[in-house]
């Protein structure tokens, strides 16, 4: 729904609504990247009644997710990949918890 300025530059054109999916376990929402910067693009599922939201990224979007997630009143769930950052993908409740995985301690002196 909302494209960056290099998106548009590039001739990607604009969505006019929130993706949603009905599913037999609720209605489900997506959003990508940039649409975590635009409340109008985060409370459009909550606004048709999603109870999750697919945040399938590589911008993490830190606090922003929690809040999101308790502002709106539903679940998200990040496909995030990062090997710069080291962070995975996660899902964080409407009462802000996160299950952000932590990656496994090394072996001392294992090979990187």
């Amino acid at each position: 729904m909302f494209p960056t300025l290099g998106e548009l530059e590039a001739g990607l054109l604009p969505g006019d609504q929130a993706l949603l999916l009905d599913t037999p376990w609720g209605r489900i929402g997506a959003a990508i990247c940039f649409d975590m910067n635009v409340d109008e693009a985060m409370s459009a599922p909550a606004a048709q009644n999603a109870r999750l939201v697919l945040f399938p990224s590589f911008y993490h979007a830190g606090r922003q997710n929690a809040v999101r997630c308790m502002r709106h009143d539903y679940y998200l769930a990040s496909a995030l990949v990062s090997g710069a950052t080291g962070k995975a993908g996660f899902v964080v409740t409407p009462w802000a918890a996160s299950s952000t995985p932590r990656r496994p301690k090394r072996k001392e002196g294992a090979a990187r």
